[in-house]
């Protein structure tokens, strides 16, 4: 390995300390990782042993510090949190693997945060932890994702959470259930 890729190497895992929990593509093939310090997001494929590989151009632009990342259930779609500009970016994933802005982004709560989705029978859903506004203004937004992969706010687009939602983990059970865990809580 040359000196200029160790550098870089090394640079790409000090970016990645300051980002959030990267988002794999169900298709296992794509890697996705918000970076808040520089509002885009990283873009990688994985090759045959796991090993990550940037996709050129390496970044996509995102709107004001984006913090979460995830894929529809089909691979075919990603979606970002952008904390500051209180939306959702919507992204279509290529066949290269790289992000394409899918639909304008979609409005969610104060400072949204994590985000998780859900198939729950033929449909899937995306489920966003709102962290700012305090007390009984935490919420968590809710809104089913589209054949097209665009994001859709269901008729009730957020429910009360009254402690702090961040960040937010789904586990599905028996199709119905949403699971949140509280930062600063016993919860």
């Amino acid at each position: 390995m040359t000196s200029r890729r160790l550098v870089r190497s090394a640079a790409l895992l000090a970016i990645a300390a300051f980002a959030t929990v990267p988002a794999v593509s169900q298709a296992g093939v794509n890697v996705y990782i918000a970076n808040d310090v520089s509002n885009n997001v990283w873009q990688y494929k994985t090759g045959g042993f796991g090993e990550l590989e940037l996709l050129m151009p390496e970044l996509k632009a995102a709107q004001t510090q984006p913090v979460d990342v995830a894929a529809s259930p089909d691979g075919k779609s990603v979606y970002v949190s952008n904390e500051v500009s209180n939306t959702i970016s919507q992204y279509k994933v290529e066949g290269s693997g790289q992000l394409e802005t899918l639909a304008p982004p979609i409005a969610a709560g104060i400072e949204p945060n994590g985000l998780a989705v859900a198939k729950i029978g033929a449909n899937s859903y995306l489920y966003v932890a709102n962290e700012g506004g305090g007390g009984e203004a935490y919420t968590i937004s809710q809104y089913a994702i589209l054949a097209s992969g665009e994001l859709k706010a269901l008729p009730s687009a957020s429910v009360k959470d009254g402690t702090f939602p961040q960040p937010i983990f789904i586990a599905v059970s028996q199709n119905k259930y949403v699971y949140v865990s509280h930062e600063g809580s016993a919860k």
